[in-house]
């Protein structure tokens, strides 16, 4: 992508916005992952509205499913074949969520960044911490604790004693079980933390 500017003239917001939005789209190689971030100051307020609405737009825009005998596999799964065009939908969708979240994190929209996540997604560790410290930057501290409570991580060490059956040596680690009573005889006095964990 060449920008063909000097960087000391000022764009117009719209026509900036409409060629930060072609080079999201054009980011295979993930070099455009933060160009809206980067571009935030000289699109300003009018650019990044301008923006938003391009990618509301194309998240509204269904993609094409050829007929299935021109379908074409890009790989195998358990589930069976994994099509071209589930893959263009997914990264897609992919490219539309990680826009709009870097939208709203430069309009300063904590709502609008909350809301590219599903309430599956909120529940996880890494999501929940990275919502709970958008809300507490917004002075928003009683919704960030409640966000914050909403991952569970004993769900981790349930989830690796469920898989500890499966593993035959752990070489130089640690078993799971001593890794868990070494970890409750340091913490043990969290008695929240270990409540959820059994």
């Amino acid at each position: 992508m060449t920008w063909g500017r000097s960087p000391y003239v000022r764009a117009d917001p719209a026509d900036l916005a409409d060629r930060v939005f072609d080079a999201r789209l054009d980011n295979g190689y993930g070099q455009y992952d933060y160009l809206i971030s980067t571009f935030a100051p000289a699109l300003g307020a009018p650019g990044l509205e301008r923006l938003k609405a391009r990618f509301v737009e194309l998240s509204q825009m269904p993609v094409e499913t050829p007929p299935q005998a021109e379908r074409k596999v890009r790989s195998w799964g358990i589930r069976g074949p994994f099509y071209e065009d589930e893959r263009e939908a997914s990264t897609r969708a992919s490219t539309i969520r990680s826009a709009s979240q870097e939208i709203a994190t430069a309009q300063g929209d904590v709502d609008g960044y909350i809301a590219q996540y599903d309430e599956n997604a909120r529940k996880g560790a890494i999501v929940a911490a990275q919502i709970a410290q958008r809300l507490l930057a917004a002075g928003r501290a009683e919704e960030a604790l409640r966000q914050a409570a909403i991952a569970p991580p004993p769900r981790h060490l349930r989830e690796c004693a469920m898989l500890t059956s499966a593993i035959d040596d752990y070489v130089a680690f640690e078993t799971h079980e001593t890794y868990a009573a070494r970890l409750q005889a340091e913490h043990g006095r969290k008695s929240g933390f270990w409540g959820l964990v059994e």
